[in-house]
């Protein structure tokens, strides 16, 4: 197993796509939480559902690094399909484009 294997494994991941759900970007806001009124972004929000859930510790950096890792991937991807099957249309352009963009 190469090393992101093991920093992200299953259990690891499950959680993280959770918190990838449950907090939308919010660019460079901060998002207060009530209980103890710290600030805290998104990633640091994310790497603290998984220790919740998990036990385990990641940074919001590692979370800030595997975010970035999983966009590429789904751009490489993308780029992969419509070499594959050109576009026709400006419209099916346009989905394409709207699909490509991380919901991260």
């Amino acid at each position: 197993a190469t090393d992101a294997e093991g920093v992200w494994s299953p259990d690891i991941e499950q959680s993280f796509q959770e918190a990838l759900a449950i907090y939308p970007p919010c660019g460079r806001r901060k998002i207060i939480l009530s209980d103890e009124g710290k600030m805290y972004g998104r990633n640091e929000l994310i790497a603290r559902y998984i220790k919740l859930r998990t036990g385990k510790v990641r940074s919001r950096k590692q979370v800030s690094s595997h975010i970035q890792v999983l966009a590429r991937k789904k751009q490489r991807d993308l780029q992969v399909r419509l070499k594959e099957s050109p576009i026709n249309s400006e419209q099916e352009a346009i989905q394409a484009y709207l699909h490509s963009i991380p919901g991260m």
